[in-house]
């Protein structure tokens, strides 16, 4: 009987745990908007911007454009102009910086298609 118990509970606990380790697409998404509405300095967007190629094309996220990028698509597209227009029109940021973020800007934007 002891075993029986034990093989019971832990059948159901195997089942949560398989779960778990595999979050839904639309939690994906919600997440990434919740870290990307976080996001208020220009360190921190270049940052987030660099990791979007990768992220398009993922494996691991079962459709990266539809869980995250199309939903959010017009706050990406501010965030990327804001970005770009905050740095090229400063002359405290260094130019090798300028060049960094605008390469890693068009690299996001062709990897995400977007307008």
């Amino acid at each position: 009987m002891e075993e029986f118990a034990r093989w019971f509970l832990q059948g159901p606990k195997r089942i949560i745990e398989e779960i778990a380790r595999r979050p839904s697409s639309e939690t994906d998404g919600r997440v990434l908007a919740w870290t990307f509405d976080s996001l208020d300095e220009d360190l921190e967007l270049e940052r987030f911007f660099s990791c979007i190629p990768g992220f398009c094309s993922s494996e691991v996220v079962a459709d990266p454009l539809g869980t995250f990028i199309r939903p959010n698509e017009d706050k990406l597209s501010w965030a990327l102009i804001g970005l770009m227009d905050r740095t090229l029109a400063s002359h405290l940021v260094p130019n090798t910086v300028k060049e960094q973020r605008t390469a890693i800007c068009v690299k996001a934007i062709d990897a995400a298609s977007l307008p």
